[in-house]
């Protein structure tokens, strides 16, 4: 018979009897078809588009609660009052040979721990009554909040009592801290009814 025979990218016009056509290789024979090509880009995404390192930073800070946001801004607050005035001493460049930067993340861990220290025992309210020992921990956990969250700076553990890195602030807090409890600053102690004998020899609790 004759007729057009498409064998790959040849086309030949002669006569084919269907032995010749058996022993074609099977590829050959497929009928191929114009399809649109699919770009795997255009194909419907399962995840989501790529995200930045600034991306993750944003949503874990968006994942903070708003009480313990404005703690560490409380806290960083505290901090930044503090070194202006500490820098005016003539002892702080004396000390350490810089300033206190506003920023402790710009602090090594071995001066963190040196200025934190020295922050713990000095901070004071702004009518310059101390702060309760309680108030003293919300403080350096708002800073170490920051450092780690905002900063990545997860090695800094103000607390971490098998930690030797930060000892000497531990030591201060908890002298500063004992120290005011002394003083009976931030302790709440209640004061129970007076004792009183009536005149049937009992008594009011």
């Amino acid at each position: 018979m004759n007729q057009l025979v498409g064998i790959g990218t040849f086309e030949l016009k002669e006569e084919v009897s269907m032995n010749d056509l058996m022993l074609l290789p099977t590829q050959d024979l497929v009928k191929y078809e114009n399809e649109p090509v699919v770009c795997e880009a255009a194909a419907p995404r399962r995840f989501s588009v790529p995200l930045s390192d600034s991306d993750l930073q944003e949503r874990i800070l968006k994942a903070i609660p708003k009480k313990t946001r404005n703690n560490n801004k409380w806290a960083l607050g505290v901090w930044v009052a503090w070194t202006l005035e500490r820098n005016l001493y003539q002892e702080t460049i004396t000390e350490s040979g810089n300033a206190i930067p506003s920023d402790p993340n710009l602090l090594s861990n071995e001066l963190l721990n040196y200025w934190m220290a020295h922050f713990i025992q000095e901070c004071r309210r702004v009518d310059t009554s101390p702060y309760p020992p309680n108030s003293l921990v919300q403080l350096a956990s708002g800073i170490q909040r920051y450092l780690r969250t905002d900063c990545n700076r997860n090695d800094v553990s103000l607390f971490e009592k098998d930690s030797s890195t930060f000892a000497f602030f531990r030591k201060c807090l908890d002298s500063r801290m004992k120290e005011l409890t002394n003083n009976g600053i931030g302790t709440n102690v209640k004061k129970g009814r007076p004792y009183i004998n009536n005149r049937r020899g009992g008594h009011v609790g």
